[in-house]
């Protein structure tokens, strides 16, 4: 077991367990389930951060099930695997890019299938991370007294409407020469009495309407979190799946015994005769290889300028003992 096995089996162990954060949020959303949201609750941030995991979840799918498929391929390597196998594994590093492998590469196995429905899984996964959790009003009936004025009710002044010959019999004859000698006269009947040098109010204690009481059915709207279960067991699910691969890419690449030479363009020149460079360990891995020829110069051309038929390869831009031709529109190549 090298130090490359041991920091990559740590770095696929810490991306591995970046799910745990989706647990945790339906876990809270759960908590909260049909709770209020107001300012300052636990359940007012779950709604806002419902709206990120669209986008967080398929990126952490894809830096989990990504590396998989890699290492799988380097796994199956060790043991023999087809080389159609073999390319579709590299190239399935999302769902658009597994479909279209399939039909370049023309590959149909038993393998597939499952490689297909855990791609599937990053746009699910994706939707029920947002739709885990909305935000419903609610209506709740309680019931209460109130008081009110009862329009309907006649006045208790009405009374005093009355005509004054239903109280008494009196009859008088008018004698002529009468006149008004004053034009009007008014009395109010309310007084006041200060209380203070501010305030005062009418002297008169009673009031002037009757109130009545009812019982009566009040009706509260408020905002509360509603959890929805089918996308809450696809969000859980989905992310333990991605826990177990993290886990599971963590254990195939401490036990991988093989240099990890795929995916990495610098392995194709380890032992390639144009390449002209130091190979270095053959135990080492492509990214430790294209880390130390950083500032290699390469290029795709023609290894034999000075044949006929000229024959195209990779290899080092600069090199005295093969130099390197540009691809030419009227030279013929092997």
């Amino acid at each position: 077991m090298s130090v490359q096995n041991l920091y990559g089996a740590g770095l696929s162990l810490g991306i591995g367990l970046l799910p745990i954060y989706f647990l945790v949020f339906a876990g809270f959303s759960f908590h909260n389930k049909n709770r209020s949201i107001q300012p300052g609750s636990q359940a007012e941030p779950l709604p806002v951060a419902a709206k990120y995991g669209l986008t967080v979840f398929p990126i952490t799918f894809a830096a989990i099930v990504g590396p998989l498929m890699t290492t799988i391929a380097a796994w199956r390597l060790e043991r023999t695997i087809s080389l159609g196998f073999l390319e579709y594994l590299l190239a399935s590093r999302s769902l658009g890019s597994a479909f279209v492998s399939l039909i370049k590469l023309r590959y149909c196995s038993f393998y597939i299938l499952p490689i297909l429905i855990a791609w599937y899984l990053s746009p699910l996964a994706g939707q029920s991370s947002l739709r885990v959790v909305t935000s419903t009003p609610q209506i709740t009936n309680t019931q209460q007294q109130i008081s009110y004025l009862n329009v309907c009710r006649s006045s208790r002044l009405c009374r005093y409407r009355c005509s004054i010959h239903s109280w008494v019999d009196v009859t008088a004859k008018i004698k002529g020469g009468i006149s008004r000698r004053v034009r009007e006269s008014t009395h109010s009947g309310d007084t006041v009495t200060p209380s203070n040098p501010d305030i005062r109010w009418l002297s008169e204690q009673e009031n002037s309407y009757e109130p009545a009481f009812a019982n009566a059915t009040v009706e509260k709207t408020q905002i509360v979190l509603e959890v929805h279960p089918f996308w809450a067991a696809v969000l859980v699910l989905t992310s333990l799946l991605l826990i177990a691969a993290g886990l599971a890419t963590a254990f195939l690449e401490l036990n991988r015994k093989a240099p990890m030479v795929l995916g990495s363009f610098a392995s194709s020149l380890r032992h390639n005769p144009n390449a002209d460079l130091d190979r270095g360990e053959c135990t080492e891995d492509g990214t430790d290889m294209a880390r130390r020829l950083r500032h290699l110069q390469v290029r795709v051309g023609n290894v034999r300028p000075d044949h006929v038929i000229g024959h195209v390869a990779p290899a080092r831009t600069v090199s005295i003992a093969q130099p390197v031709e540009s691809l030419r529109k009227l030279r013929m190549y092997t």
